[in-house]
């Protein structure tokens, strides 16, 4: 064996002179872009969750307004069935009011449910009841929530 000649030597060593750099500066792009989509992807989502929560914010406040329009209507200011359509359109399905000796007065029954509510359910509500004007999202919920009260 004749050994290496300095030709190939040299060869060898400016191949890998100008490889190392060239593969460290791809790298170096590569992870720098990377970054750059991922900060854009965090900013985009950031933006998609803040109008989300403005737009879920507004509709509590809207949901909230239009009950009380509808307590104020139940207390005789405005006709329930004039407030039947402000109702619908924020998804509300019945609306009573529930006075201090348990008796239900004014319901608006839009989508036909039994315009009964339990004793148990009504003392429940009453239990919980304050001077702020409160609404439940269903009935179920109510009496799911009644009954882990009952059970605890």
């Amino acid at each position: 064996m004749k050994g290496f000649r300095l030709r190939h030597v040299l060869f060898a060593a400016f191949t890998l002179i100008a490889t190392v750099p060239v593969f460290c500066l791809g790298v170096w792009i590569t992870r720098d872009a990377l970054q750059r989509e991922v900060s854009a992807v965090e900013e985009k989502h950031l933006l998609i969750a803040r109008n989300m929560t403005a737009a879920l914010d507004r509709y509590v406040r809207d949901t909230e307004a239009a009950f009380h329009v509808l307590a104020r209507g139940a207390e005789g200011a405005i006709s329930l069935k004039e407030l039947a359509p402000l109702a619908q359109a924020f998804g509300y399905r019945h609306f009573c009011l529930i006075g201090k000796d348990g008796k239900i007065s004014n319901i608006l029954n839009l989508d036909n449910l039994s315009t009964t509510i339990p004793k148990s359910i009504i003392l429940w509500a009453q239990k919980r009841a304050g001077p702020k004007v409160s609404f439940s999202v269903s009935i179920r919920k109510v009496v799911e929530s009644y009954e882990s009260d009952v059970i605890q």
